[in-house]
């Protein structure tokens, strides 16, 4: 039904060779059955932790899950992320189990998330379902292992990855599993605001993030006691993952910063959320003047998001977006100015011109107003010469 190929192969039968078990698991052996390829490949095995590092000391890369049982280990240019067989059990704060190791893969099964996600393969026994999650993958469905509400009870971040597996996958949350994240939706709280950032981004870059955002927007602003200002807009037409979260969780009665508090972002990251927010009302144009004035007080990354918030909105058509991208892309071949580092006059040279030291900042200013109407007089001669003509006006 399905095969992995080298390294996957050789590195399982590292373990087989030493007289170990272990199989691939989880979400690459699901993609692969669904013909995704993943990037990361997940390796259960009977293998001790000690015995993982003695196999392969030189290629372990990273240690920081060993407290469950898990390693991360480059091998041939794969990473693989290795754990023993274990039992998660006596979860603290919704989120973190205390484990025991158990001795066979059957009973490893039972700690996994999802039935799609509880698949296991190696060569000697080919493909293992023991939880029925071929059928819900045929099914295109999202499903808990076991008891719906006690698995969400036991990790929260099972909640957000339900919906991220939907997003990704434009798998639809089995009922009993949508109710469940419904009945302890409180528990989000108890998640870390990075943890939380990072489940919902990866949503958010989903390949059915247009189909499937209702379910997990209606979700989260409810968690948050908000409400969603935006009523209608196309994600399919956003790229960019900020301008997709202002979509989904700009609230209606509260300020843009309530929304941002649940989550974790960099400054630089909430500075462009609320330039978005600040610019949404502007009516973006094909007007080159227009558009390197506005580049005056905002990056070209900002000024794409903005393009694309409009883009998403209905503010723009296509072919009006079209045109101002390739306004922007034009502007920058051209090497046209709208910054003060792109005037071909520096400050040391007013400088040596003995302008004083407060003009100089009004003086650079006044040239780059002139050039972005006039890109053909951003030489160095001609702003020069108006250097000469400043200090002689404001003598």
């Amino acid at each position: 039904m399905i095969h992995f190929k080298d390294p996957v192969i050789s590195f399982l039968n590292v373990f087989h060779e030493h007289n170990h078990e272990a199989f691939v698991v989880g979400g690459c052996v699901r993609d692969a059955l669904i013909g995704k390829e993943s990037i990361d490949i997940d390796v259960t095995t009977s293998a001790s932790i000690d015995d993982i590092q003695h196999l392969f000391e030189a290629n372990i890369i990273s240690k920081d899950g060993i407290e469950y049982q898990s390693l991360t280990i480059e091998y041939h240019n794969q990473l693989f992320q290795v754990t023993s067989y274990r039992h998660d059990s006596e979860y603290e704060h919704h989120r973190f189990p205390k484990t025991r190791r158990v001795i066979s893969f059957q009973d490893d099964v039972w700690r996994r998330d999802f039935t799609m996600n509880g698949l296991y393969w190696n060569e000697q026994k080919g493909l293992v379902d023991l939880v029925g999650g071929i059928e819900d993958i045929h099914h295109k469905l999202i499903r808990t292992i076991q008891d719906p509400s006690l698995r969400f009870q036991e990790d929260a971040l099972r909640l957000l990855r339900a919906f991220r597996f939907s997003a990704q996958l434009g798998f639809d949350i089995e009922r009993n599993t949508y109710n469940a994240c419904l009945q302890h939706k409180e528990l989000i709280l108890s998640l870390s605001k990075e943890r939380v950032t990072q489940e919902v981004m990866k949503a958010l870059n989903g390949d059915y993030i247009q189909q499937k955002y209702t379910e997990l927007r209606s979700y989260l602003l409810d968690v948050f006691k908000l409400e969603g200002y935006y009523a209608q807009f196309d994600l399919s037409l956003v790229t960019h993952p900020l301008v997709r979260w202002l979509l989904m969780f700009k609230p209606k009665k509260h300020s843009l910063f309530d929304a941002m508090n649940h989550f974790s972002f960099t400054n630089k990251q909430k500075e462009l959320l609320i330039m978005m927010d600040e610019h949404a009302y502007l009516t973006l144009q094909d007007d080159k003047i227009l558009i390197k004035t506005l580049l005056k007080r905002i990056s070209m990354d900002a000024f794409g998001a903005l393009c694309q918030l409009h883009y998403a909105l209905g503010n723009l058509n296509q072919e009006r977006f079209n045109a101002i991208i390739n306004t922007v892309q034009d502007i920058h071949l051209n090497e046209e100015a709208y910054t003060l580092a792109h005037l071909k006059i520096k400050g040391d040279v007013c400088v040596k011109k003995k302008m004083s030291y407060t003009q100089i900042a009004s003086f650079l200013q006044s040239c780059l107003d002139l050039v972005i109407a006039h890109p053909e007089l951003n030489t160095p001669d001609y702003l020069s010469m108006k250097c000469d003509e400043w200090i002689i006006e404001h003598q």
